[in-house]
């Protein structure tokens, strides 16, 4: 067993969120998907994995990249990470053209359908369909406000932070 990707493992999920499963109504919700994808990402990218479009605008990992995560994580003796985390969907909205530093997607559960609908007269889904929304757009979204075009850098500052916030408030509360 790889030691610094089970290290990798580790850090990814319990820096970002440690704490129980939250139910699908919790607020904590989006802030365990967040984590989980990004551990998912830091593992497909050791990994080699590919991921595929599954057409709504979402991507779904290949089963048997989910085997291997599971094996993985069974060998490593982690029992923190849901077990049957590949019927688990997280619907993730795309960020375009990602600036360095911005992740590439953020949760569906943080985004505002009403704001989305005042900015772009579109639903989240068909924004996602379309490729996603810019890094501008998406804080617009969710600071539930008129879109505005700001520098990609203080957008994904911004973005990053908001993030960070929600990180912070889960592990507070």
């Amino acid at each position: 067993m790889n030691k610094d990707l089970i290290e990798k493992i580790d850090l990814s999920l319990w820096e970002n969120y440690d704490g129980p499963i939250p139910d699908d109504d919790s607020k904590l919700r989006p802030l365990w998907e967040s984590a989980m994808m990004w551990t998912l990402d830091i593992l497909a990218k050791e990994l080699g994995v590919k991921k595929y479009d599954v057409g709504d605008g979402s991507e779904n990992l290949e089963q048997d990249y989910v085997e291997t995560v599971l094996n993985i994580i069974n060998e490593a003796g982690y029992k923190k990470v849901l077990p049957n985390y590949a019927i688990v969907p997280v619907k993730r909205m795309r960020i375009m053209n990602h600036p360095m530093g911005c992740p590439e997607y953020i949760p569906f559960s943080i985004l505002s359908e009403q704001w989305a609908q005042n900015n772009h007269g579109q639903t989240l889904d068909r924004l996602n369909e379309r490729g996603g929304l810019a890094v501008y757009e998406a804080l617009a979204i969710i600071e539930r406000r008129d879109c505005h075009n700001i520098p990609d850098t203080t957008g994904t500052a911004m973005l990053n932070k908001h993030l960070n916030s929600m990180i912070k408030a889960g592990d507070e509360g």
